[in-house]
């Protein structure tokens, strides 16, 4: 998949001056390794799960902003196409903040900072992959 064939919407609008999309994630396991032992225990979780993001768009009104000065949520889906293969991340954000810092005359440029929402885990971030490949 290339970025050319994605594509980015926020709380249901299509988000054509979108530069980079980026998403991170930290499991906060803890590694089980043993002194004289080539085993190790099964991982636990030591911490909260942090996922976070950034979506760089070029600044062309208060819309998006705003989700940050308003502390809202909204639905952020990022969909990369390639013939009949399909790969769509879904999770719902709270924008953490940023503001645009005008730095010279270049084109300025609002970056989005987001946490991952969800009431439970299973609804913090979704991907759905669909292929073309028939069933075995």
């Amino acid at each position: 998949f290339v970025f050319t064939g994605a594509a980015v919407s926020l709380g249901g609008s299509s988000l054509t001056n979108c530069r980079e999309v980026t998403i991170n994630g930290a499991n906060a396991l803890t590694d089980r390794r043993y002194v004289n032992s080539a085993l190790m225990g099964e991982p636990v979780d030591a911490d909260m799960r942090s996922y976070t993001g950034t979506i760089l768009m070029e600044f062309d009104s208060l819309t998006q902003y705003n989700r940050y000065t308003g502390g809202t949520e909204a639905a952020v889906v990022l969909t990369f196409t390639q013939g009949s293969n399909t790969i769509t991340l879904t999770t719902n954000a709270r924008f953490t903040g940023n503001t645009p810092n005008v730095t010279g005359p270049d084109m300025l440029t609002l970056p989005l900072d987001f946490a991952l929402d969800g009431t439970t885990d299973a609804n913090a971030i979704t991907a759905v992959c669909v292929n073309g490949d028939s069933a075995p």
